[in-house]
């Protein structure tokens, strides 16, 4: 069944809306997915053994196995998400020896001669964008009763991921994101298809900080009526723009709405229209202007204020009326603003020093703090990691001063299995966190790789990360965002537990006025939502039990390939492990002991 992310009524697997409330049940909202007892004990998102053949297509019964073929030409790799219109999965063209998305559209999608017309036509004018900031659409096709449209597989994040670990951006790294919206609106626009759906879920940014926009499965076209039903309102609600929540005809406009709300929201970390409830705040955006941005956010940059507070108007008269017309005050005015509230120097690229003491060698990733880089310290002739504190962070006194004290009681840590913090430093405009070097990949990299695991493999690993955090612990420090990515495996595959920075001392601090209070703000849910404890879950207070629970999904996911709890979205993945018990790893791997 689907349980309404609004108003928690219960409604069919097959309902595209609330029986209860209207709200619209698509994954990106949060609806949480329940699936009857007798199919859990099926994971479709399971990887295949590496033998196993492929299995032969079959009809749709609403999941497919890994493994599994389409068509005679596409092998199910694993299911990568589900929104509205169903499933997607990561999938090899076997025809073209390429990896492709695959989305799966549900029956009740295609369920009359009319909405499959529709779908063929939206389909292909899909097809005729092409464009690097807009993810192609390759085909519509049909198997075994089932429909399915083959698209270009992006690797990334979504924006909506990217709100969730920082809140909000900087205003140069935001404009950076939003001109490519714009110029991948632009190309959709000129083929005269509008999207009707963007939001922060249907935006990927790549590795390489390439911005893509996704699923333009609700797009139409502008000058034809007669497929999409006059008076149906589609779309997710808090970027509807207002003509869509009133159900009348929306054109390219109704897009550079919904970009004013993804651009307020990556600004300022809050959406325009805040109302009691779902209704209300669609409601809102007919009625009344949104909250002037520099009114919450200071910061920015009058020229990208303006921007923004253009694209939200109400009437669509008054709004800019072409993507273009963005783009030249972006490039023009808001771009060389945003640029201007960042410091030059937080630019690093290789050869750059730090100071007279750290040279730059190359980037090593980044997370939610800043990018981490390798680095020579001259001074004491060694290779060191050093993570760049985003600017918006590194500008904050309160931050810092977190930062500071988190940073010093990491420091206390001194065990082979923790990733040594050396000190927290700052040279040329830029504030810098200096740490040991591990030169190998992470326990995320090794499990897309090569899970699941050998058993000698998993308590070995288990074994070294249960003696890290044994150390932190006892020198009163929770690491509170433990997960395959933060640790670290050396040249000889040794397990180092790195990135303490959202960790918090168990005893109460000793200033006068924090004695009751941990180190992150009150009402603040730190980590990861694929990794949290249910008491983080809900925002209670944590220990080191919430490290071992961390730890026992890794190992769970060390063994079978995945986590106990499915996670096609944030509010999915969170919710499970609160009102669910995890099944055993043996019905998924039988080898466990």
């Amino acid at each position: 069944m689907l349980i309404c992310p609004v108003c928690s009524c219960s409604n069919p697997d097959d309902s595209l809306s609330c029986e209860h409330c209207n709200t619209p049940l698509d994954a990106e909202l949060g609806t949480i997915v329940i699936e009857p007892e007798d199919q859990r004990t099926t994971d479709a998102s399971a990887p295949a053994s590496a033998g196993a053949a492929a299995r032969p297509a079959r009809a749709f019964t609403g999941e497919l196995a890994n493994g599994e073929i389409i068509a005679d030409r596409y092998e199910i790799i694993r299911r990568v998400g589900r929104g509205g219109m169903g499933a997607v999965y990561k999938a090899l063209d076997r025809e073209l020896d390429r990896v492709i998305a695959l989305k799966i559209i549900r029956p009740d999608v295609v369920s009359s001669p009319t909405a499959i017309r529709r779908l063929k036509q939206e389909t292909l004018l899909a097809r005729q964008i092409a464009h690097r900031n807009v993810v192609r659409v390759f085909d519509l096709g049909i198997a075994a009763g089932t429909r399915f449209i083959t698209m270009e597989f992006v690797e990334g994040e979504t924006l909506r991921t990217v709100l969730h670990q920082r809140r909000k951006l900087p205003a140069s790294e935001a404009v950076a994101i939003m001109k490519q919206v714009c110029e991948g609106l632009k190309a959709a626009h000129a083929e005269d298809v509008i999207h009707r759906d963007l939001k922060p879920g249907n935006v990927m940014v790549g590795p390489d900080g390439r911005t893509r926009i996704l699923d333009f499965g609700l797009a139409r076209p502008i000058e034809d009526t007669g497929i999409t039903r006059t008076g149906m309102v589609l779309g997710t609600p808090d970027y509807m723009s207002p003509e869509q929540a009133l159900g009348q005809p929306v054109d390219s406009r109704s897009d550079i709405f919904a970009l004013g709300v993804i651009f307020y929201e990556l600004l300022s970390g809050q959406l325009p229209f805040r109302g009691e409830s779902m209704i209300d705040s669609v409601l809102l955006r007919t009625r009344q202007a949104a909250p002037a941005i520099d009114s919450l956010e200071p910061g920015v940059p009058p020229p990208v204020a303006r921007i923004v507070m253009r694209c939200l108007e109400i009437d669509p008269a008054r709004r800019y009326q072409r993507a273009q017309e963005i783009l030249d005050d972006l490039q023009a005015r808001a771009a060389e603003a945003g640029a201007a509230s960042t410091p030059a120097a937080t630019t690093v690229t290789a050869g750059t020093m730090l100071g007279s003491r750290y040279r730059i060698e190359s980037e090593a990733g980044a997370g939610g703090m800043g990018t981490v880089y390798r680095a020579t310290d001259l001074e004491l002739n060694r290779t060191v990691a050093l993570k760049v504190v985003r600017p918006d962070l590194a500008e904050d006194p309160e931050t810092v001063e977190r930062l500071k004290q988190e940073i010093a009681l990491a420091s206390r840590i001194s065990h082979r299995n923790v990733l040594r913090i050396h000190d927290l430093g700052e040279a040329n405009g830029v504030r810098f966190v200096s740490m040991a070097w591990a030169d190998g990949e992470d326990l995320g990299q090794l499990l897309r790789r090569a899970a699941p695991l050998s058993e000698e493999r998993i308590v070995q690993l288990g074994s070294e990360i249960c003696q890290g955090l044994e150390a932190a612990h006892e020198q009163g420090i929770v690491h509170r965002d433990l997960k395959p990515t933060n640790v670290l495996l050396d040249s000889t595959g040794h397990a180092c537990i790195a990135d303490f920075g959202l960790a918090h001392s168990i005893d109460k601090l000793q200033t006068p006025d924090a004695r009751q209070a941990p180190l992150s703000r009150p009402g603040e849910i730190p980590g990861t939502p694929r990794y949290m404890s249910p008491e983080q879950v809900e925002g209670k207070t944590s220990d080191a039990r919430t490290d071992i629970y961390s730890l026992g999904l890794m190992l769970y996911e060390m063994g079978t390939g995945r986590i106990p709890f499915k996670d096609d979205s944030v509010f999915q993945t969170m919710a499970q492990r609160v009102t669910e018990s995890a099944k055993s790893p043996k019905l998924i791997n039988p080898a466990i002991s």
